[in-house]
């Protein structure tokens, strides 16, 4: 939500959502356009019309144009709509390469910067089950440092976050992983 515009009262409208439902586009009380990220990805930005019609004809965003009586409510209905009709994707890690373990590996890493712990761990464990890593003792060793950095790292769970807005989000990112 827009620092000036929660502070401010007065209708908002939900513009656009894409079908994750972690970013989205408001209209605030004072018509202006706001593209608001997930918290922690950065601030919300000022945007026009035509990053409204950009992101829907090019980045899957539907178009909602509902009004709420304030942020709050907004988000409680972006929250309802996140992930509707997503169907969660199979990964048969046991066709990757080394490239592929790679890759997603260095996604791990930046779950495990953003303290997502649980889940880093639950696809690393997923990844031992690669054949590659049988043929590749570097990627394995790898693999099995990264494991035991997890081991030593702090997990933050929903339970830890006072934020109610933080709390839906991560609550939904340990359902979907």
């Amino acid at each position: 939500m827009p620092r000036a515009a929660s502070q401010l009262g007065g209708q908002v409208t939900l513009v656009a959502l894409p079908p994750s439902g972690e970013v989205f586009l408001a209209r605030d009380s004072d018509g202006l356009l706001w593209l608001v990220s997930p918290p922690g990805a950065g601030g919300p930005e000022r945007v026009d019309e035509d990053i409204v019609a950009r992101v829907i004809a090019d980045h899957g965003f539907e178009r909602i144009d509902e009004q709420f009586a304030g942020w709050t409510e907004l988000d409680v209905e972006r929250q309802r709509r996140a992930g509707l009709g997503m169907q969660p994707i199979q990964i048969d890690v046991r066709r990757f390469d080394a490239e592929d373990v790679e890759r997603v590996m260095r996604a791990l890493e930046r779950y495990r910067l953003a303290g997502q712990i649980p889940r880093a761990r639950r696809v690393a464990h997923r990844l031992l089950q690669a054949p590659v890593l049988q043929t590749e003792r570097a990627l394995y060793e790898r693999l099995v440092a990264f494991l035991l950095k997890l081991d030593e790292a702090p997990s933050v769970t929903p339970e830890a976050v006072v934020d109610e807005q933080r709390l839906a989000a991560r609550q939904r990112v340990r359902l979907a992983s």
